[in-house]
């Protein structure tokens, strides 16, 4: 594997790519979190120890920059692996050209992901004057509701935070006892719920709440946000 690092006091991308008997056979692009100016020793350190946790280890590691105690780490690798697993950096060489052209990969990857934290900064403001907020919203939620002719009714949950979409805290929520076709009971039900976990602290609270629908579904959305006492969040 190809491991090289495009470092940004606030973002980083980590470029992986696997060449396995010759062959290359692809590339995937990280953006690991992490606090701002962080070494890069110690940045591909982090990553690369949870990034074999799960995966074969390869007999050969290349990277940009030397890890953090390298030694040790290769050593934990080959233990994994149970055979000898090398980190180097190479110096000449078709290794060197494909450690460059991972490291361009990884520059790009980088651009293109603070040229899009930048336009979301300018939505996240724009969002803010638009709803009169206090400040720009870090974190927004949205509910809609879907059927099959009445029955089977789903609330589904989409959320952004300002990094964009965040699918990992995406939800959906099946709704029960209800008449079929109420949207506005379906989305108290799934307001009820997802707040009530708000409340609780089980997840994070959201600045803005946007219900698809109308005026009724809206209301719904109030009356349940009511019914729990909770009242820190904008529903548009």
């Amino acid at each position: 594997d190809v491991i090289v690092l495009a470092a940004h006091p606030s973002a980083s991308c980590v470029t992986v790519v696997s060449v396995r008997d010759g062959v290359n056979l692809g590339h995937h692009n990280y953006f690991p979190r992490h606090p701002p100016h962080i070494e890069p020793a110690e940045l591909l350190a982090g990553f690369i120890g949870q990034f074999y946790l799960e995966r074969e280890v390869p007999p050969e590691i290349l990277v940009s920059d030397e890890p953090e105690d390298a030694e040790w780490l290769a050593h934990s690798l080959s233990a994994k692996a149970e055979r000898k697993v090398a980190i180097t950096l190479p110096q000449r060489g078709p290794r060197l050209r494909l450690l460059d052209m991972a490291q361009q990969t990884a520059q790009q990857a980088l651009s293109t992901r603070l040229v899009e934290a930048a336009s979301m900064d300018a939505r996240l403001l724009e969002l803010q004057q638009a709803l009169d907020l206090e400040t720009p919203p870090q974190r927004l939620e949205c509910f809609d509701i879907s059927h099959t002719m009445g029955e089977k009714a789903v609330a589904s949950c989409v959320v952004f935070n300002a990094e964009g979409p965040l699918k990992s805290a995406y939800r959906k929520f099946n709704i029960d006892g209800i008449h079929p076709g109420d949207d506005y009971a379906a989305i108290t039900q799934a307001v009820a719920r997802r707040f009530a976990r708000v409340k609780s602290g089980e997840v994070p609270a959201p600045d803005v709440l946007f219900i698809d629908g109308g005026l009724g579904q809206v209301n719904a959305a109030v009356s349940a946000l009511a019914e729990l006492e909770y009242t820190q969040v904008r529903v548009v």
